[in-house]
């Protein structure tokens, strides 16, 4: 009988801590930075910088759309406030937001501070950088000093890292299969 009343005690215990934790110190609402926010396609965060006086499309450079399978970047230039946005694509969605912003006009604390304000307590704090999480939908804002906020979706973050690991894996394997087939060739 004690132990039925232990482990229910204990299984309370353990959801209030996964309730408090959820509620207490993940993101209060979603990332949302001038209209630009996670899962976005191109042309929606396109339409959304065109609407905007204070941001473009940087077409000065080329960061890598080749297929809509393979990850590619977007970059976005607000002077002076801003110095670079950076948005990554995976499969056609925004996962990967980079902002970048000028550390002459805002400094880490205040940038702390005004982020705890609207996102909450964070998960971690130091002195180099500040994190959120959100256990409900897997995603992570992170504040680093000096003034660059990233905010992305970690599963898909970890797909890629996957993905990432498999194809150098095989490529490895490749390599050593050529290199042991050239030794044979060489034999001939």
């Amino acid at each position: 009988m004690r132990g039925n009343l232990a482990a229910q005690y204990f299984i309370s215990f353990a959801f209030f801590i996964v309730f408090a934790f959820n509620t207490c110190f993940g993101l209060k609402k979603e990332f949302n930075f001038m209209g630009i926010k996670l899962g976005m396609t191109g042309t929606e965060i396109s339409n959304s910088v065109a609407k905007s006086d204070n941001l473009k499309i940087d077409d000065s450079r080329f960061l890598g759309k080749i297929n809509e399978a393979i990850p590619y970047t977007l970059k976005i230039d607000s002077h002076p406030f801003i110095q670079n946005i950076y948005i990554q694509f995976y499969q056609g969605k925004s996962f990967l937001i980079t902002i970048l912003l000028n550390e002459k006009y805002f400094d880490f604390y205040y940038l702390t501070e005004k982020l705890e304000d609207k996102y909450g307590i964070p998960i971690l704090k130091t002195s180099k950088s500040v994190k959120w999480e959100s256990g409900t939908d897997n995603v992570r804002l992170v504040l680093e000093k000096p003034s660059t906020i990233k905010v992305f979706d970690m599963f898909i973050m970890k797909k890629l890292q996957t993905e990432i690991s498999q194809k150098n894996y095989l490529m490895t394997n490749n390599s050593i299969l050529q290199y042991e087939k050239n030794l044979i060739l060489d034999e001939l």
